[in-house]
């Protein structure tokens, strides 16, 4: 499975979480301030890693790998 299609798996089942929770209005603004500090250029050439590295300083290396997959293949 692509990468691009496993983010877009998680983006998906993220959301409807969030749409359980009732909070899928706060989640869209988060994506989209994610994806409007990153240009297309900066997500496919690695500093997506470093966006989140630095937006998410303590977490564990699968958590920002995971959630750089997601900026890297971020769809809006």
């Amino acid at each position: 499975m692509r990468s691009r299609d496993v983010a877009r798996k998680i983006a998906e089942d993220l959301y409807a979480l969030a749409a359980e929770e009732k909070t899928t209005d706060s989640l869209e603004r988060e994506l989209r301030q994610i994806a409007a500090s990153t240009d297309e250029t900066s997500r496919s050439d690695g500093r997506a890693a470093e966006l989140v590295k630095t937006a998410f300083p303590d977490a564990s290396d699968g958590f920002r790998h995971l959630m750089g997959l997601l900026v890297r293949d971020l769809v809006l």
